[in-house]
Parts: C-alpha cells; sequence; structure tokens
C-alpha cells in the first residue's frame, strides 16, 4: 500500500522573493512536518498532480501537491525544489 502525502505549499510575495511555507499531511489528513523558506526566487514543482483550489484569502497563495515520497530542496538559498 503507498501512503499518498499532500504538500501544501504557501507563497506569499515580497519584492522579487517568496516566503514559502510547506505543509506535509498524511492520507489520513495528519499533519507529519512543516517548514518556511525566505529569499526563495524561483519554485520548481516536478510532480504528477498539482492543483490551485479555491483560496479563503488572497493571501497566502496556496497550491496543493499529491505525491508518494517527497524531496525537497534549496539550492543557492533562492531556487527551492519540490520533487515526488
Amino acid at each position: 500500500m503507498r501512503i499518498k502525502l499532500k504538500i501544501f505549499v504557501s507563497l506569499k510575495h515580497k519584492p522579487e522573493e517568496y516566503i514559502v511555507k510547506l505543509r506535509i499531511y498524511d492520507d489520513k489528513g495528519k499533519l507529519v512536518d512543516s517548514k518556511e523558506y525566505e529569499g526563495v526566487k524561483q519554485l520548481v514543482i516536478r510532480a504528477r498532480e498539482t492543483r490551485i483550489s479555491r483560496q479563503l484569502a488572497p493571501e497566502p497563495y496556496t497550491l496543493v501537491i499529491d505525491v508518494e515520497k517527497p524531496r525537497i530542496e534549496l539550492k543557492e538559498n533562492t531556487l527551492l525544489y519540490i520533487e515526488g
């Protein structure tokens, strides 16, 4: 049985960069990890499914990514990669 995780990616825009908050949930909806990155200039997502769902507020902008084995890597302190 494969466990599918959901990564909620919240993007808060600042001039020329983003504050990125990640919340990772298991298939039962339990929060298993959270991370925050500041000064991100580019976000690269390599995943089978990424969604933009309805927003309750205009900020922060939120993406939902479905993955089985997430790999999150910050390169050069400005490029954030999310793969799964």
